[in-house]
């Protein structure tokens, strides 16, 4: 999968651009390949927060956070860097592309190789909380509830309700070691 990707994204990053209209398509095409990519790594993530406990769906996730993420991140540097360089990126359509151009542009210059590691660690430290956090249950009304079953409890207008599910939830945190 990885090398398949990896060929997708080079393909894309050494397509020559000899027009406006070529430079768009460029656009389009690297907009709908990061679509599919993102799409693909959202289904593995809820599947991931769904069942915490199959280790193979959790395999798929930790991949996908330490291989395809920092892939994407660097070809998405690549790609920020082939639009500044490119000499239609100054002649698109102000109206339609200028704050794309500009969020590229800022992107672009605030990129830094080392971040990347420090975004895989931070992934990490994520999917751990989460893990911890899903698998917290909460007696709720005589009913086993999740941790997010409770705390949307702390939105209720009856300030009974809220009371509790703020208590309920602050014991469930200190049991959590």
């Amino acid at each position: 999968m990885l090398n398949d990707l990896e060929s997708k994204l080079q393909s894309l990053l050494e397509r020559n651009i000899t027009s406006v209209s070529e430079l768009e398509s460029w656009l389009s095409e690297e907009l709908r390949l990061n679509a599919e990519i993102e799409e693909e790594l959202t289904i593995n993530l809820i599947a991931m927060y769904r069942d915490t406990k199959d280790s193979n769906i959790r395999d798929i996730h930790m991949y996908n956070q330490n291989e395809i993420q920092p892939l994407l991140k660097r070809y998405n540097a690549k790609f920020d860097q082939k639009f500044r360089d490119c000499p239609f990126s100054d002649l698109l359509d102000e109206q339609k592309y200028g704050f794309m151009k500009k969020a590229r542009f800022v992107k672009s210059e605030m990129f830094n190789e080392k971040n990347i590691a420090l975004s895989v660690k931070e992934q990490e430290l994520i999917t751990k909380y989460r893990e911890i956090m899903s698998n917290i249950s909460i007696n709720w009304e005589g009913e086993q509830k999740t941790y997010a079953y409770v705390k949307a409890r702390i939105d209720n207008p009856n300030r009974a309700i809220r009371e509790k599910a703020w208590y309920a939830l602050c014991e469930a945190r200190s049991i959590v070691k």
